[in-house]
């Protein structure tokens, strides 16, 4: 099934389930469900070559079944919760130009991890544990992004390579010492 939304989202009346009959807004009526697939396309403005419109769905979507692909990003203001896996691409066949990390761990103590609450008082007021973008973007920039608002965001999976080389290079130092 294909949900074509129009260029203006908040044209689009109905709130459905994809896991009950479904309405799209031209009035058709589809059950999704199983091993069934939707996809949600915005049609390409009259002289565009795409559209900038989005998409928010504001209570929540489950989404199950064997495979579920989303080209692009997906921004979630929330938890995200799994009772499965979450991988990332790490094939060295699909990786070239590879070289060592230098240096892990004098890079590593730069970092300050802190405890913090959100300005965002939606968020609620209990205390986190992170890292400060800004400070991880002095020294490992390829780790920081700037999404569209200028807010920073940290890849905090591929921390864990580094972590690994921090480690070693201690054990080294440990070795040495031992000596």
């Amino acid at each position: 099934m294909v949900l074509i939304l129009p260029n203006n989202p908040s044209q689009i009346q109905q709130s459905t389930s994809l896991n009950a009959p479904s309405v799209t807004p031209n009035g058709t009526t589809s059950n999704v469900s199983g091993n069934s697939s939707i996809q949600i396309q915005n049609p390409t403005p009259s002289g565009g070559s795409g559209s900038s419109s989005t998409v928010a769905i504001t209570t929540s979507l489950t989404v199950s079944g064997n495979t579920t692909r989303i080209a692009g990003s997906l921004s979630v203001d929330g938890d995200i919760i799994t009772n499965g896996s979450v991988y990332s691409y790490s094939d060295e066949r699909l990786k070239m130009n590879m070289k060592p990390i230098d240096n892990a761990l004098d890079r590593i103590e730069k970092l300050n991890g802190v405890y913090y609450q959100w300005k965002d008082y939606n968020k609620g007021d209990k205390y986190e544990i992170g890292l400060l973008a800004q400070n991880v973007q002095e020294e490992f920039p390829e780790l920081v992004n700037t999404d569209k608002r200028g807010i920073l965001t940290v890849e905090y999976s591929k921390i864990t390579a580094i972590l690994i080389e921090s480690i070693k290079e201690l054990k080294q130092r440990i070795n040495e010492l031992q000596k």
